[in-house]
């Protein structure tokens, strides 16, 4: 929520980005002409329309925040940066912060309280704005110089007390040391021989989410995915939950495709990058090059997909009634999903088109589960997908796709992003160690192939009293 200012939107080369302005009384409506500069910028620069969309809200709430709590300070260096980095203790702390201005602030800025790695990314947004300040502030002199904009006294005083925040200087980690080392870039600069380095979230505990394991409300149960799809309100939203979930596609890619990347013939889907198509006008005809400019693609790193069963027959299945009783021929585009309209989905706000549609449907598939149903959101059917085939598939070598081959399917970029799906892994681990700890307190040491004889035998009792309480939960609803 913003106090001091509003949003509203320009375009530049093609792409949208927001445009701050003051809703002060005297100065209503007036640009802030520096965060203006820096989203053109990086326009100009290359990046992506989403990365745009996403600094703008990111760097103005920090701008409001500071230019609020700059009131309560007097405007030294030390008493800046310490505003500054005060700044994650309120989105996190909020009102329970120990800071008297995080406090203060809060009583016309309530806090999001988002958690630590929500925290990092927001900074991540606003450290490119405060890093090119000086040469912000120089086009921002010479647009006024040339009547580009009005001078505003409250934006310069503004900037000169942005432009104090400086770095401080952090112990690179064993981690980032390890990473560099292996040539992965992690989020810091410098060399492996360093011991400290510039940084402006040296103060925000890291957390490593590689390591995360996924929790029960991040994937949709494998055996309630099919009442899900039988459950969704059109064909339209059918064909997108069976789509994700047999393919693993994010949400983006599965709104996206279009009808040259489906094989009726092989039943076989592609994923493509927009970025990538040998002639994109004709792909991409009857959407302006601003709405084309939208088309999100999050480093998937192939277009092959296998579809996993019974999901892949029943998005064909759910194809076929979409095409007869749904699609619009006349709509213009080439896009397979479109609002009753026929406004391609992809544009379409998603919170009331999509994800308000899986919940209801989510909430009739899961019934006896009220408060998963809650929680769940449509990207739970792509970790569905990738926990099954981590942990689950039966081939000819045993159980479960290793992580190489599994970065063949889902097309992350970095091996660690599968580390999460191993659930069933670090659980097995778990009862191994509790089942030799207790054997062996007991005196009963066995021979290895006694040991896991009898570690079987009793993990197969487990799943087969699981499997009675499912079964006597179903038959009582």
């Amino acid at each position: 929520m913003l106090v001091n200012f509003f949003y509203t939107t320009s375009i530049h080369l093609g792409k949208r980005y927001h445009v701050l302005r003051s809703s002060d009384q005297d100065n209503f409506g007036k640009e802030f002409t520096p965060l203006s500069i820096h989203l053109r910028d990086l326009i100009e620069s290359g990046s992506h329309q989403q990365s745009v969309r996403k600094s703008g809200p990111c760097v103005a709430n920090f701008i409001d925040y500071f230019h609020i709590a700059s009131k309560y300070i007097t405007p030294t260096k030390s008493a800046i940066n310490t505003v500054f980095r005060e700044y994650h203790s309120y989105l996190t702390a909020g009102e329970d912060s120990f800071s008297e201005t995080v406090r203060k602030v809060c009583e016309t800025k309530p806090s999001p309280k988002v958690e630590n790695s929500s925290s990092f990314n927001y900074h991540m947004q606003i450290i490119p704005f405060l890093k090119d300040l000086k040469n912000i502030y120089q086009t921002y002199e010479e647009y006024i110089e040339n009547g580009l904009t009005a001078d505003q006294p409250e934006t310069s005083q503004l900037i000169d007390s942005l432009m104090k925040i400086t770095p401080s200087m952090s112990k690179i980690s064993k981690y980032e040391k390890a990473a560099m080392a292996h040539h992965i870039t992690p989020m810091t600069a410098g060399s492996c021989k360093k011991q400290r380095r510039a940084s402006y979230t040296g103060h925000i505990p890291y957390e490593e989410s590689f390591a995360k394991t996924i929790e029960e409300h991040q994937f949709f149960p494998l055996d309630r995915i099919t009442d899900l799809i039988n459950n969704a309100s059109s064909f339209r939203n059918a064909c997108l939950y069976a789509l994700i979930a047999a393919t693993n596609a994010r949400d983006s890619e599965a709104d996206q495709i279009l009808w040259q990347d489906i094989n009726f013939s092989t039943r076989e889907v592609l994923l493509r990058n927009p970025n990538t198509r040998s002639h994109p006008s004709e792909a991409y005809r009857g959407i302006s090059e601003i709405d084309r400019n939208r088309l999100e693609w999050k480093g998937r790193g192939t277009e092959l997909t296998v579809l996993l069963e019974p999901y892949g027959t029943l998005f064909f299945k759910k194809l076929e009634d979409y095409l007869r009783y749904e699609y619009k021929p006349s709509c213009g585009h080439n896009f397979v999903f479109h609002d009753k309209y026929g406004k391609p989905l992809f544009l379409c706000d998603y919170s009331t088109v999509i994800l308000h549609q899986f919940k209801q449907a989510a909430a009739k598939a899961l019934s006896d589960q009220p408060h998963l149903a809650r929680r769940l959101g449509l990207h739970s059917l792509r970790h569905s997908n990738i926990y099954f085939f981590k942990n689950y598939l039966e081939h000819s070598q045993g159980q479960g796709l290793s992580d190489s081959e599994l970065i063949l399917l889902t097309g992350h970029s970095d091996i660690r992003s599968l580390q999460k799906y191993a659930k069933a892994d670090r659980e097995m681990l778990l009862e191994k160690i509790f089942l030799a700890n207790h054997m062996r307190k007991n005196g009963n040491i066995k021979s290895s192939i006694e040991f896991q004889v009898k570690y079987l035998e009793e993990r197969l009792e487990i799943f087969k009293n699981e499997l009675k309480k499912q079964r006597k939960t179903e038959d009582s609803i």
